[in-house]
């Protein structure tokens, strides 16, 4: 059997962030989670608002609002499953 050259680049070494290196950063690990520097939302808050209109301004609000709700939702949602798998795994004498 013939032997096929490996054509690969060798791997890169990846830094792994974990919550102790988080720490050792200066930052909570939450911080270091989706903090991109192409993350929508931070491109959505450094945009130039000067050149919509008014009505382009209206429609940002309710498409922003329309947002919230459904974050809302999804957080409320993730409240009441949490509290649901609290209640199964909690001991009978707590």
């Amino acid at each position: 059997m013939e032997k096929i050259p490996n054509r690969c680049p060798p791997p890169q070494k990846v830094q792994e962030f974990t919550t102790q290196s988080a720490r050792e950063a200066g930052m909570e690990p939450e911080d270091s989670l989706a903090r991109r520097t192409d993350d929508p939302l931070r491109l959505l808050v450094k945009e130039d608002l000067d050149r919509l209109s008014v009505a382009e301004l209206d429609e940002r609000v309710r498409l922003l609002e329309g947002e919230i709700a459904r974050v809302k939702a999804k957080r409320d949602g993730a409240s009441s499953f949490r509290s649901v798998a609290d209640s199964l795994f909690r001991s009978p004498n707590a």
